[in-house]
């Protein structure tokens, strides 16, 4: 099964600012909204394994590539918090998810990035974030 999300180009001029005045608070909440529905839809089909590539860090990642992972990282542990931590009480679907997802792999094409996204992780998981 495939779940398409379409990213967000933040090329453009958006809620997010545009340029290089980029607020990267409201680029984690809406990559974060968008790894949440994806998290959603899996659960509510039954998915126990996904796999995700990162939303918007390619070319429309403009001048936040170099940020992505981190921006990513958050967005991804907000999402899971969301869907299935404390705050997934507040859902009015949430009765609609028939489980928890008990995997979620990252698919990081390059080792290069591989590593930012994995350091960007920990450092995430683990309540640091720059």
């Amino acid at each position: 099964h495939v779940i398409h999300a379409v990213g967000y180009d933040f090329r453009r001029p958006g809620p997010w600012g545009s340029g290089s005045d980029v607020d990267e608070d409201a680029v984690v909440d809406l990559l974060g909204g968008l790894y949440a529905k994806i998290l959603a839809l899996a659960s509510k089909y039954g998915r126990k394994k996904l796999r995700l590539v990162p939303i918007s860090a390619g070319i429309f990642s403009g001048s936040l590539q170099n940020r992505m992972p981190e921006l990513t990282a958050q967005a991804l542990l907000g999402a899971i918090n969301m869907t299935f931590g404390a705050d997934a009480a507040e859902d009015p679907h949430r009765s609609t998810y028939v489980d928890m997802i008990e995997y979620i792999e990252m698919c990081i094409y390059m080792e290069s990035d591989y590593r930012a996204y994995a350091r960007a992780w920990e450092r995430t998981k683990n309540g640091y974030t720059e």
